[in-house]
Order: C-alpha cells, then structure tokens, then sequence
C-alpha cells in the first residue's frame, strides 16, 4: 500500500475496504449542513434579486414607463439563461464524452471506500463549479443586454467607411456583438478544455495507467483545440475591421501602414490559424504530440514577425520618407469623418463684415439686442440670489440658468434659479428621520431678474421673487420635488405634515397631490422598500398609512439616466418657467466611440448628437423624452428597442420650444473638435 493510502487510512480509519456506513436517520454530516448553508444563501440571493426586480417594476410603472422596463428586464433574463444553459450543456457535454472515452479497468488499486469518497466528492465539485461558471458566464453575457439588443435593432447610419465600404451601422452595432460572441465562446471552450484535460488526467491517475492517450481521447481533446483555433481565426478576421480604429498612424483611422502591412498579416494569421488546426488533426491521427507545439510556435513567430516587426518596418522605410504622400489619403478621411460624426459639415461658413464705428442710429435700430446685453454674471448673481431671497438656511439657490421669456410684450433675456431644499443643512435637533423623509420633503419657488438691470441699491431688479412667489408670472405649483440638489428619497401623504413654506414665524404645511410615487399600501411594498432603499423606519413606522407614497429617483439626472441609460446626460439641465408650472429640460445625447476614422476626444468619444431633449416636471415628476434628431441611427435603434419611450419634437407645444437652447456641452465639444 502506497503513501498516499496509508495517509488516507490515518484521515478515514473506518474506512478499511469496506462501503462507508450510511449517516443514520435524521443526521447532520458535514455535507448535508454545507447544502442547506449553500441552500438558505442561494435563498436570500434570489429573494434580493426578486426585490430589485418588483421595486424597478413599480417604478418604472408609475412613470408611465412599465414597458421600458419590461424590455430591458426580459432581454436581461433571456440573455442570462441562454448564455447559462448553453454553457451548461457546452460544458457538461464535454465532461460526459471525457467520462465516457477515459479508459476503465476491472481491478482497482486503491480501497473501494477510497474510490467511492473521491468520486462522491468530484461530483459535487463538479454540480457545484458548473453552476458557478454558468452563472458567471450568464452574468457576463447579461451585462452586454445594450450590446445584444442593438445589434437585433440596428438601423443603418447610410454612410460607408472609405477603405473597407461597409455601413458605419456595422462598427457601431455588429461588430462589438461580434466581439462579445467570439470572446464568450472563446472563453467557454478554454474552461472546457482544460476541465476536460483534467478529467482525462485524474481518470488515468486514479487507475495508475501509463499516459498514452487513445485515439478517442486525443480526438476529442484534438476537436477543442480545432474549434477554439477557428474561433480565434474569427477573432483575427474581425481585427480586420478594427483598423478603422487605428491609432498607429498620424491620424485616427487605418493609415497607410494599417492598410498595406498589418491588413495582409490579419489574413496571414487568420491562415496560419487553419494550418494550425490541420496540424492538430495530422497529429490526432499519427499520435504526436510535438506537431502541434511547432504549429503553436509557429503562430507565435508569425504574430511577432507579421503583426509587429514588418507593419514598423513598412512604416520606417516606405511612410516615414514620404509620409505626406502616404498619407494625405487618410488624413484626408479622418477630416471627413469627423466632421460628420461631430457634425461640423452642417456649420455654414459666413462672412461677417465689422464695422469700427458705432452711432446712436446703430443703437436705436437694435434697441431689442441692446435691452438684452447680458451685464450680471452667474457668480456674484447667485451669491446674491442666496442673500436676498433665501429666506431660510435650509433653502439653496445654486444654479443660475439663462432663458428667454415675453415680458410686458417684450422679448427679455432673464436669469433665473430654483430655490431647492437642503435637508442635510436643518439644525442639529431638527436632523430627524421624520423631518428629512416625510416633513421636509420638497424646496420652494423661483427667483427670475432680468440680465442688465439693477435697483437703487445694486441688486438685481427681482422679476419673480418671494415665498408665495409673486412678480411677472403666476406659478401654481411652486413646489420642487424633483430638482438638481433632491439626491434623497422622501415620503409623501404620510400622517405628518410636508412642510409647504415660512410665512413670518410660523409655517404653512401642504400635501403632495401629484402622479408620481410608489404607494406604501401593504406590508410586501413597504418591506421590500425597506430593503431596497436600506431604511428599516420604512417598515416599523406608524407616520405611514395606505396613501402614503415613496419618491426616490428625485435628482433629474439620476432620474433621467435611470430610465434611459444609454443616453448621455449634459451637465447643466436648465429651469423653465411655463403654463403655470416649474419644468426642467435635459439635453440627451447619443454617443459612440465606434464611428470610423473620427478623432476621438477624451474618454474615446468620436460621435455625438443632441438626439433628445427630457423634460422633467419640477412637481410630479413626469419626464417627457422628445426627438430632436429623427434621422440619427442611433436614437432611431433605440426607437425600435423601446418603441413607448420617444416622442416627436413636434409634440411639445410651441411655447415650451421657443425656451430651448443648443446644449453648451455640445458646443464646447465642437469647438474642441475644431481646435
């Protein structure tokens, strides 16, 4: 008996040749307790993800929105268990075809007892890591849910790549799935492969044979190596039409070398990839191992030779002597298509003759521009603002937008802020659980100035100010739940009073009365809002009734990017003044960093359009997605993914669109461009 037997006898002394014992009736073995610990956290892992999956239902839904959520949520769970099962029986199936092809033999060598505890224990290994891998391998395919739908969605951009003529659809939608499927294949079949070695390797151990592998074994060890040489041909076929992002060359995009030097060592190594699999099978059938060490030493040698030294080679003798001939071609596409992905090809160039003489005619045929010289800055306006109309230490007015309103029938360019509540700034006693989630729920009002126009004492000549507003405009809902600063959940229809605003010492109370929220009706809903917003008080409380209502989401870019994720956000949404009410619009972008030969900007961007403009009610939070850009490929993909979501610009009535602008974000992205 060997070392290892008798360590094994020392570890397991009852275990002598014989079957092991069955645990008696009702007992608790080591397994059995791993089992129900693996179980009861299996347990709680699915009853959060189901909590995540109602509370998103619930809110999506009470915006109108239940069937955005629907798609996303489904194509994340198809997407899940596709990739998982087809792993599973990728996986699986290989581990079965090794046990069945490992050689077997009648005498055993080690004790029965032995056999049958390594075999238990692989098998639980092998349920236990399978599971885990497929779920692994289904999160990864699931986190790609965009890429997948864009690609089943894609719309065609209608411009084609000047080297290779495909449609710039291609680069933006298939090509990353592309990747994604060779890369998730790959990665399956390595695990399998090595999982499948491994059984080969353990059987023969176990039964103290020599390693000389069968013909069947090295077939279906032989058969991974091939497809997994295939998907890697795939993968070098695909880097063809990666050179379109090329940033080898003195411009973004394929360059001279790209095309005539690295374009010939892709398909140089797409074939030595088929050779390499013809080597696998001559080797299979002539039992030596060696052959396909030189095909995969080969292939080294070529990516090194091909792929590295002759591309620099072509570039140092043949470019860099006369890289302007070379490369004017190129430079010349990049121009190209850049200006279109940033759209500068639609900026008209005009002559604009200056004149260094001004007169009083001048200034009374322009009165409009003159009345509307913006003299007050953001700066000292807001610093301003906060001192004048505050009012309370807790209130913030900390953006200072710009717009355009008809003021006593003149076109007036004014300034303006939102005066929002700071919860985290009440007093130290007031810092209650009451007052931040159900008392002190919402900021209050406007402050609106013209831009060149001060009072007696300096200050800016307040067209809307105070607490009730007063002033050129007649606000009905002053309210603002939903702001910049509201980055806090609250609650709202509870027992307690919201507290509304200060009028003198005392204070007026209100009741929220608008569509958004989440009732707190049952125990389920108030349980599962507990966990999810991690907030026990939402449970126990007694301040909550049946109409109570959760807000959360409030802050309008979170608001926004939750219900749109693939969209870019500007940083500066802006405040409108418009029927009565406080709305916030959003500049939505839709982005890329796959459109060929554009120059990319920091963060890889290289394709924007202002494609949406969100505008989100400062009361009820309802958000509005309107189209801007119809014809933009991307947003008409997203069209198609969520058909609900997007509304035609010319549904927003006319007197809201005169207040929109052209996103400074935007503009300050061109202008970079163009530097």
């Amino acid at each position: 008996m060997d070392s290892f037997e008798r360590q094994w006898q020392r570890w397991f002394p009852e275990e002598r040749d014989k079957e092991p014992t069955p645990p008696a009736p009702g007992g608790w073995t080591t397994a059995r307790v791993f089992l129900v610990l693996v179980g009861a956290l299996a347990l709680f892992i699915l009853i959060s993800v189901l909590k995540g999956f109602y509370t998103e239902w619930l809110w999506f839904s009470s915006l109108g929105y239940g069937d955005v959520y629907a798609t996303i949520l489904r194509a994340k769970v198809i997407i899940f268990f596709s990739a998982a099962i087809i792993f599973c029986l990728l996986f699986l199936g290989n581990l079965l075809l090794a046990t069945r092809l490992a050689p077997k033999t009648e005498s055993h060598f080690w004790p029965w007892a032995i056999v049958r505890r390594l075999q238990s224990i692989l098998r639980l290994n092998v349920i236990l890591g399978t599971a885990l891998l497929a779920l692994i391998f289904g999160m990864v395919a699931q986190g790609n849910w965009l890429v997948v739908l864009r690609f089943f969605n894609r719309q065609s951009f209608g411009i084609v790549d000047p080297v290779f003529y495909r449609d710039v659809g291609f680069y933006v939608f298939s090509l990353p799935f592309l990747h994604l499927l060779q890369g998730w294949l790959v990665g399956a079949l390595i695990i399998t492969l090595i999982a499948s070695a491994g059984v080969y390797f353990l059987s023969y151990a176990m039964q103290r044979l020599k390693f000389d592998f069968t013909r069947p074994v090295l077939a279906h060890i032989g058969g991974l190596f091939i497809v997994i040489s295939g998907l890697f041909a795939w993968g070098y076929w695909l880097g063809i039409w990666e050179l379109v992002f090329s940033e080898r060359g003195v411009v973004f995009g394929a360059s001279y070398a790209d095309m005539h030097a690295r374009l010939p060592a892709q398909w140089m190594l797409i074939a030595v990839m088929v050779i390499l699999s013809a080597i696998i099978l001559v080797s299979i059938s002539r039992r030596n191992y060696r052959l396909p060490l030189y095909g995969i030493a080969g292939w080294i040698a070529v990516a090194i030779l091909a792929a590295g030294i002759y591309p620099a080679l072509v570039r140092r003798f043949q470019v860099e002597p006369n890289e302007l001939v070379r490369e004017t071609p190129y430079i010349e596409y990049n121009i190209q298509f850049t200006r279109e992905a940033f759209a500068l090809n639609r900026v008209e160039e005009q002559p604009f003759p200056a004149e260094d003489t001004l007169t009083s005619q001048d200034i009374a045929q322009n009165e409009m521009t003159i009345n509307n010289i913006r003299l007050w800055d953001h700066r000292p306006l807001k610093d301003t603002y906060n001192q004048i109309q505050s009012f309370r230490l807790y209130y913030d007015l900390d953006n200072i937008d710009s717009d355009r309103y008809i003021i006593d029938g003149e076109y007036r360019q004014v300034m303006l802020s939102a005066r929002e509540l700071s919860a985290e700034k009440l007093a130290g006693q007031a810092q209650t659980w009451v007052n931040r989630k159900l008392q002190f729920t919402h900021g209050y009002g406007v402050v609106l100035s013209p831009v060149n126009e001060v009072t007696t004492q300096g200050l800016p000549n307040l067209f809307l100010k105070d607490i009730p507003p007063v002033g050129k405009f007649t606000i009905e809902r002053p309210q603002i739940y939903f702001g910049e600063k509201t980055n806090d959940y609250v609650i709202v229809k509870a027992k307690t009073q919201e507290f509304d605003y200060p009028s003198g010492d005392e204070n007026v109370y209100g009741r929220y009365e608008g569509k958004d929220g989440i009732s707190l009706d049952g125990f389920l809903r108030r349980l599962a809002y507990a966990w999810q917003l991690g907030d026990f008080n939402i449970l126990i409380s007694s301040e909550l009734n049946p109409e109570s209502r959760v807000l959360y989401y409030r802050n309008i870019g979170e608001r926004v990017n939750h219900l749109a994720p693939f969209l870019e956000l500007d940083d500066d949404p802006y405040l409108v003044v418009f029927a009565g009410r406080l709305l916030w619009i959003q500049d939505a972008y839709t982005t890329s960093d796959r459109f060929p030969y554009s120059e990319p900007l920091g963060g890889g961007l290289n394709y924007i359009r202002n494609s949406a403009k969100a505008v989100i009610d400062a009361y009820d939070g309802t958000v509005t997605f309107y189209i801007t850009e119809p014809e933009d490929a991307l947003l008409r993909t997203y069209q198609a993914i969520f058909p609900g979501l997007f509304v035609p610009i010319e549904q927003m009535p006319e007197s809201l669109r005169v207040h929109l602008r052209y996103p400074l974000d935007l503009f300050n992205i061109q202008a970079a461009v163009y530097q």
